[in-house]
């Protein structure tokens, strides 16, 4: 159900800020939870008072509205509570109009030259910086100075411009460096209506939140569902520790990496009972037949794989078969060689949806190649059988070439992933002077010592157009936070270990 409301005088819709659902369920079930912290239980009456709290303490920082704020989210290194302090400052710093981004700690170049454009840097403890322009250090006293504040919220009655922007956030860096986006208020709003529809979200409802909000996924599933009066519940820890709270705190929603998904898995009991009302979703990568079999056979009776960007939000929900149903209000196409519509043929995807960006936050050059006539080109190749459905094949720039035989790689990782004792698998080519593009299989291995299995099982399961290939173990597979391989860094890799063997 889209809340958005139609204004007069030629005035643009206005869109609530999430405080404003929070406190609208404070007023109504002032003792229903909100949000579960390791146990600890806050109500919406709790959880609207807090936010009120952090936004009289915020706007004594002189800050205005559209300035960017990054704030540190939980890391290894810091404790549970952290997660709310971090969700706390991203709620005011909405209702006040302000643009937030999300963050771990990293001594990556991409994480501080995005944090030294940053009006402001709000970290906890142990996680200084330097060149930023402006830091506040989140500690134990600044906190309790919080909770001594009375809660004051802004007094436009919950209505904000649909085009203020709000949240930054990052794009995967597949094949370079990750680009910022810009989400509006209109943009988050939709997105969170559209993950209540694809995730079926109520009042009723328990997420489990897994990872932080620098990767946004959780923090738009974690947003729809409190938006509508659910439970999120907040519980880290290991695979093994996973798999208990799912039933421990009755979960009825998760979010999983494939990878993630994968790990509890492995560490489920023998005598793990499936908890009824599981819905799992998963995001970034493809999950292969092997592992959404057992998913049902051990863990829940309902996955749903997410075909998505953060540029355009959910395109189809996929099935088993590598088959996607487009979601509602989603216009999809594949498009031939004049980049004209086609159907029942390969080509590239093209996207627009209700909640698209138009284009990357200060980066023109990328904007001209991904964003072209009011249409976002995600570099995915597909098939579309009919209007309703589409079978994803590979990335146009995954898509490898082999003594002249180009082929999408994602069908074999998975044939191999699935045939053989691997935690991870790769393929690629690497340009070789004397013999053109050179095959690699890069894999994982679950143990050490099965090398020479794994190698064989390889040699006998790839198709011999393919021809002669290379086979390298590594301890890891580079890969973006939502399990993407990160072939430009794989490649530079594998072209120093080929250098050094000529």
């Amino acid at each position: 159900m889209n809340l958005s409301m139609s204004g007069t005088n030629n005035q643009p819709s206005a869109y609530p800020a999430t405080v404003d659902y929070i406190g609208y369920h404070a007023a109504r079930r002032p003792d229903k939870v909100a949000l579960i912290k390791k146990g600890q239980e806050t109500t919406y009456a709790a959880f609207h008072s807090d936010i009120g709290k952090m936004i009289a303490t915020l706007q004594e920082f002189g800050l205005r509205a559209g300035q960017k704020i990054g704030i540190e989210h939980h890391s290894p290194e810091v404790e549970v509570s952290n997660f709310y302090v971090h969700w706390l400052v991203v709620l005011a710093l909405e209702a006040l109009d302000i643009i937030t981004l999300s963050y771990i700690r990293s001594g990556s170049e991409v994480t501080q030259k995005i944090l030294a454009d940053m009006d402001l840097v709000m970290h906890f403890p142990g996680g200084e910086l330097s060149g930023v322009r402006r830091s506040h250090l989140m500690d134990i006293s600044w906190l309790k100075s919080v909770q001594d504040r009375e809660p004051q919220f802004p007094p436009r009655a919950g209505l904000g411009d649909p085009d203020t922007p709000l949240r930054i956030v990052m794009s995967s860096g597949t094949t370079g460096s990750p680009k910022q986006i810009m989400h509006t208020r209109k943009i988050l709003h939709l997105r969170a209506d559209q993950k209540q529809f694809h995730h079926g979200f109520n009042r009723h409802s328990r997420y489990y939140v897994t990872l932080g909000f620098h990767i946004q996924a959780y923090h738009q599933d974690a947003t729809a569902c409190v938006r509508v009066g659910g439970t999120c519940v907040y519980a880290p820890g290991e695979y093994s520790d996973t798999a208990d709270n799912l039933v421990k705190y009755a979960i009825t929603h998760v979010t999983f990496l494939p990878s993630a998904l994968v790990g509890v898995l492995d560490c489920l009991p023998e005598n793990y009972t499936k908890t009824p009302n599981l819905r799992i979703v998963t995001i970034g990568a493809p999950v292969s037949t092997a592992v959404r079999d057992r998913v049902y056979r051990l863990l829940a009776n309902e996955l749903a794989e997410i075909y998505s960007s953060n540029e355009t939000s959910t395109i189809c929900v996929m099935d088993g078969n590598g088959s996607g149903t487009i979601m509602p209000g989603v216009c999809v196409n594949i498009v031939n060689d004049e980049d004209q519509p086609v159907i029942g043929a390969p080509g590239p995807v093209r996207v627009r949806t209700p909640s698209m960006v138009s284009g990357y936050f200060g980066n023109p050059d990328s904007t001209r190649q991904k964003f072209q006539d009011g249409w976002f080109y995600p570099g995915d190749l597909a098939i579309m059988p009919d209007q309703h459905t589409l079978n994803l094949i590979g990335r146009t720039d995954d898509l490898l070439n082999a003594g002249g035989v180009k082929f999408s790689p994602q069908a074999l990782e998975e044939k191999l992933r699935d045939n053989l004792p691997v935690k991870d698998v790769c393929l690629t080519t690497i340009a070789d002077e004397q013999e053109g593009n050179q095959v690699w299989v890069v894999f994982v291995p679950q143990e050490p010592d099965d090398f020479s299995e794994i190698s064989e099982g390889i040699k006998s399961l790839l198709p011999k157009s393919i021809g002669r290939s290379t086979i390298l173990s590594v301890p890891e597979i580079p890969r973006t936070t939502t399990g993407k391989v990160q072939r430009n860094i794989l490649n530079r890799n594998l072209q120093c270990i080929s250098a050094k063997n000529r």
